[in-house]
């Protein structure tokens, strides 16, 4: 299945946000324009730098680091 970069983005950002939460680390917002998407995986980043970066699996994303 095919996935948009927007769509991608989104999905990374939220599992992301999931992982503050359960890690109890401090959610900081992803920029679109900061953040790359290279086929399949997307490093979320903002103006501080890279944040992490995800990896599209067919029906989810998952983290490959961050």
């Amino acid at each position: 299945m095919k996935i948009s970069h927007q769509d991608l983005f989104d999905r990374a950002v939220a599992a992301y946000a999931r992982a503050c939460a359960r890690d109890g680390v401090a959610f900081a917002q992803p920029s679109l324009s900061a953040s790359h998407v290279d086929g399949d995986t997307v490093t979320l980043a903002n103006i501080n730098g890279p944040l992490a970066r995800y990896r599209w699996a067919g029906a989810k994303v998952l983290r490959v680091s961050g």
